[in-house]
């Protein structure tokens, strides 16, 4: 069976990008991301819910707290020892795509560049009910 690991975020900027180089000169940008999601509970009160992401993209991009951004990826976890000496678990959304976005637009469609995968054939004996 093919897996997707695949996410698709818009959101806010919940800091300045910062920017780092590795050994070898190669730039990663890391930033967090807010995404909200809303709902309306019993009578009429909205509830609302804010995610916070921690973003990575491999390059120089200039990210400022604010902005509004689309993000396109995938989503990876990552364990370190940390300096007090315990392991530490991470998960990020790895970017490929980053792209500010005017207050009042919508989220840009995918890029054409890269078709969505075919869904692979389902057999009765893979459905688990």
């Amino acid at each position: 069976m093919q897996s997707i690991n695949r996410v698709t975020l818009f959101g806010r900027a919940g800091r300045d990008g910062e920017v780092r180089f590795t050994s070898g000169g190669k730039a990663v940008t890391n930033f967090s991301l807010a995404t909200d999601r809303s709902w309306k509970q019993g009578e009429g009160d909205w509830k609302k819910e804010t995610t916070w992401h921690s973003i990575t993209h491999w390059g120089e991009i200039h990210v400022s707290k604010g902005d509004t951004l689309y993000v396109d990826g995938r989503i990876q976890v990552r364990k370190f020892e940390g300096r007090d000496g315990v392991e530490k678990t991470v998960v990020e959304v790895v970017a490929e795509t980053v792209a500010k976005i005017q207050r009042d637009a919508q989220p840009p469609a995918a890029p054409a560049s890269r078709p969505a995968p075919a869904a692979p054939p389902v057999d009765d004996d893979d459905i688990p009910f």
